[in-house]
């Protein structure tokens, strides 16, 4: 996606999609009290829910990402490092007391990622994970992005947010053998 100043959801995202966050905000306050908290100053406690949700959800489904014990490991042991170059973006988001929804990203050079996500399925029909998108995204543009990249992957709800296609490029370089 494109992002052009704060109006990133009215701009950026199709009327479609805002219809269906407002819907699921309206729901998610009718369960309880709303509330989304940025997490990168607590790692390991953000990494700790993530990885509960992630889970949650994919369960039964393929496992997700971080059911890889090396996956795990890898990002325990990255995020930290990464927050504390300011390079990631991680939140939360609760109805209450209950952490319903987590969101991992990354943020560089007037760029966000969306990298990974988590959500209690109990928690579905609030929208959790839609929720924690338009707000990273609105929050991607009051920081200077000039882009929100889906990363890889031809998801259904990638579109859903108007995300477009685009080329993956990679340069390999090769040492030749003088003879």
């Amino acid at each position: 996606l494109s992002i052009a100043g704060d109006e990133a959801l009215a701009v950026c995202v199709p009327a479609r999609r805002r219809r269906q966050l407002r819907r699921a905000h309206k729901a998610a306050c009718r369960r309880g009290c709303v509330s989304i908290m940025s997490a990168q100053a607590d790692p390991k406690t953000f990494f700790d829910h993530l990885v509960r949700l992630h889970g949650a959800r994919w369960a039964g489904h393929g496992d997700g990402v971080l059911a890889d014990p090396a996956a795990e490991e890898f990002h325990r042991q990255a995020l930290p490092l990464l927050a504390a170059q300011g390079l990631v973006r991680c939140w939360l988001v609760a109805i209450d007391d209950a952490v319903v929804g987590a969101y991992y990203g990354f943020h560089h050079r007037h760029r966000a990622y969306a990298y990974l996500g988590g959500f209690d399925p109990a928690y579905a029909d609030e929208s959790p994970g839609a929720i924690l998108i338009g707000h990273a995204i609105a929050e991607a543009a009051r920081e200077g992005a000039r882009e929100f990249d889906f990363l890889r992957g031809q998801e259904t709800y990638k579109y859903g947010w108007g995300a477009v296609d685009q080329w993956t490029m990679r340069k390999v370089w090769t040492r030749s053998i003088a003879q």
